[in-house]
């Protein structure tokens, strides 16, 4: 069957590549003050004795990932951020950024990078260090947060930005920077609040002293807030894309998988055997194509970025597989044919392919909803060594074709439908036709053509001359996918291409 949009659970999107090495999306950083490295927990389990992403470091506190990937992490012991993107031993290497005092969180954005420093000149402040550098003496974007600053969460949803102060237990808005002495917080009386995390409506924060995780949404008393998940030891919490919430405890040296909230205290960790710091530890994930977890702008993702498997390296439904896909119907009658011929000032070309006789019943459910729905056909067209000539693609559920303006797509009977666009909008395809029916029955027929000046139907003889063999597959995203290899080459040349079961 045709791969579909899909979201994974964390459990799978973590497990779905290996834990270490280069930076690749799916993976989640976790560092380790004391022992001056950086973990990636993507894998879980207990990673007491597992080789460490990053080492080398000085004090590693904040980390995070940049709009292009990159993962940047805070050494408060040296005063400087540094680019761990291909991770190793990182001792003596260059940094991004430099001059910060103790350095604590991180965060990024597309366009724009913030670091929490201690400084208790600044008592407490948050600088843009964007541009790298050296930021000795350099202006700070807020101050006066407190000597005990710690975490970062910038809000999606109200665009606001908030920075958590440890030491006195209290949550500043500081979307507008400036100075924060005689500015109250949003929310205070936390036990040594720590990290914080936004998601969705929640706005969370993490207190080590009482081992919880509140709302502070609402802003008020965080000892008085509703408790979202109890964790000893809590740390920080991670809100990772599509809804999953982990969390790091010092205490238990672990990272926990809080998404449903509720009490952790004897629960089983999702990653153990871990070197966390009691005030603080980083935590970050590396989005995008490739981990597992279907993001904005992504039509699909299946937790790795290679083609040929139905979704394919930047994301994209690719229904046609590399080889082609054995879990089709298969037909027991098909023809193929295809021609091209270059006349004075464009290319005349025409493509038909027919299925008929299938092994197995066929119901109206295997050809999806495309009169209701954004059903998808891809028609696949494969040469002797199965490599891919062509994908032609017809997605037009809703839509209306010809100067009629007709439904594209109408029902035959109770058993199939039929696809008809005088146009050729769609790859060139001017109609298909799909019946259903007992094993032995049921058929797909497709055909298309090139308009004079229009090059939508792709060139395919060049690629299937000389080939022995062909197959075809027409694949339908929420139904099911219909196959013929055609042993019978009648003619295989540049400019005409004939074979049949």
């Amino acid at each position: 069957m045709p791969v579909r949009r899909h979201t994974l659970p964390l459990s799978l999107a973590l497990l779905a590549s290996p834990a270490f090495g280069q930076a690749i999306p799916g993976d989640v950083f976790v560092t380790e003050k004391s022992a001056g490295s950086v973990v990636n927990v993507r894998a879980g389990g207990d990673l007491s004795a597992a080789p460490r992403f990053a080492t080398g470091l000085s004090a590693p506190t904040g980390i995070c990932v940049t709009f292009e990937g990159d993962v940047l992490v805070a050494e408060s012991g040296s005063g400087e951020v540094t680019n761990i993107t291909a991770g190793g031993d990182f001792t003596g290497a260059g940094a991004f950024a430099t001059g910060l005092d103790t350095p604590m969180d991180l965060f990024c954005e597309e366009g724009r990078i913030l670091v929490v420093e201690r400084s208790p000149g600044q008592q407490g402040e948050v600088t843009n260090i964007t541009a790298g550098g050296s930021f000795a003496g350099a202006p700070s974007f807020a101050a006066g947060i407190g000597t005990g600053t710690t975490g970062l969460a910038f809000d999606p949803v109200s665009e606001h930005l908030f920075a958590s102060d440890a030491g006195l237990g209290r949550v500043f808005d500081v979307t507008v920077g400036g100075v924060y002495l005689a500015v109250p917080p949003v929310a205070s009386n936390g036990a040594g609040t720590a990290g914080l995390a936004a998601r969705g409506a929640q706005l969370l924060a993490a207190n080590p002293g009482t081992g919880t995780v509140v709302d502070f949404a609402g802003g008020g008393d965080l000892a008085a807030l509703p408790v979202f998940a109890t964790v000893p030891g809590v740390v920080n919490v991670l809100n990772v894309q599509g809804g999953d919430l982990l969390a790091a405890s010092a205490t238990a040296g672990a990272v926990f998988d809080v998404t449903a909230g509720g009490d952790f205290s004897a629960a089983a960790a999702f990653a153990s055997g871990l070197s966390l710091d009691p005030e603080f530890a980083g935590m970050a994930h590396v989005g995008g194509c490739g981990d597992g977890i279907l993001d904005g702008g992504e039509a699909c993702d299946d937790g790795n970025v290679q083609d040929g498997d139905g979704c394919n390296s930047a994301c994209r439904i690719r229904l046609c597989l590399t080889p082609p896909s054995s879990a089709c119907f298969v037909a027991e009658h098909a023809s193929l044919s295809v021609h091209e011929k270059q006349k004075r000032r464009y290319l005349a070309a025409g493509f038909s392919a027919t299925l008929r006789g299938f092994d197995g019943a066929v119901a109206l459910e295997d050809f999806g909803q495309p009169l209701f729905d954004l059903t998808r056909y891809d028609i696949c067209v494969y040469d002797g060594d199965d490599d891919l000539v062509a994908q032609l693609i017809v997605a037009r559920g809703f839509d209306v074709c010809g100067k009629k303006e007709k439904s594209c797509w109408q029902q035959v009977g109770d058993k199939g439908y039929k696809y008809t666009d005088p146009d050729l909008d769609s790859a060139g395809i001017g109609s298909i036709v799909v019946k259903g029916g007992a094993a032995g029955k049921g058929s797909v027929a497709v055909k298309g053509r090139r308009k004079r000046d229009e090059d939508r139907l792709p060139r395919m003889t060049g690629a299937l001359q000389g080939s022995t063999k062909a197959t075809v597959q027409v694949m339908v995203s929420d139904g099911s996918c219909f196959s013929a290899e055609l042993p019978n080459v009648k003619r295989a040349d540049e400019g005409k291409f004939q074979a049949a079961k």
